[in-house]
């Protein structure tokens, strides 16, 4: 975990040319919170991620998994 946490926080080259992954990181990270108990920080995270790929195309596993995610982690806190 905190090796994606610092992967996020640095902009270098490597983020640029494989932003997906990037952006697949914050998802990633929320998965991580929330099976942790983190709630608050998964709830961060699917936001973010959620906020990245706001223009999608419908139906991307990953967005529809952070969006279910999320609702289940808003009706819980």
């Amino acid at each position: 975990m905190e090796l994606l946490e610092k992967a996020l926080s640095r902009y270098d080259e490597q983020r640029a040319v494989k932003g997906i992954w990037a952006a697949k990181g914050h998802y990633y990270l929320g998965m991580a919170y929330q099976e942790l108990g983190r709630d608050q920080d998964a709830i961060r995270k699917y936001e973010e991620f959620l906020d990245i790929w706001k223009e999608a195309d419908p139906g991307i596993p990953e967005v529809e998994d952070a969006k279910e995610r999320l609702e289940k982690l808003r009706v819980k806190s």
